[in-house]
């Protein structure tokens, strides 16, 4: 797969929040700007991804994450574009609220992985 690659650079120690990452316009996003995305740490607030990941590659539309992504949730929450590819576990949340392109686990996920975001409503 060619694209983006964000590799963690070490196991998360907490709760991630990475809600941010994918986002609205990602896809087009140079590795650089990727890495400058938030992710919301458990007990240190925002940090940006490349503190935690080392991105690498071309924006082609699509990203691959590597590593134990266990601790992290909702990644690619809302997402609109874009094909993503995780090697290995996610936590909760995988995909909620998607409108457009696509996620692929290559391990485990989650609870409520691809689920309806909170305010969605059923019915008419």
């Amino acid at each position: 797969m060619s694209g983006l690659e964000v590799k963690l650079r070490a196991s998360l120690e907490a709760a991630a929040d990475c809600s941010a990452l994918l986002a609205g316009a990602w896809s087009g996003l140079p590795a650089a700007d990727l890495a400058r995305r938030p992710v919301g740490l458990a007990g240190r607030g925002a940090v940006s991804l490349g503190e935690l990941c080392e991105v690498t590659g071309d924006a082609t539309g699509s990203v691959r994450f590597v590593g134990d992504w266990r601790r992290a949730t909702r990644l690619g929450a809302g997402l609109t574009e874009g094909a993503v590819v995780i090697e290995g576990d996610i936590g909760d949340d995988v995909g909620m609220g998607m409108a457009g392109g696509s996620i692929e686990v290559r391990g485990s996920a989650g609870g409520r992985a691809g689920a309806a975001a909170p305010e969605a409503r059923r019915g008419a």
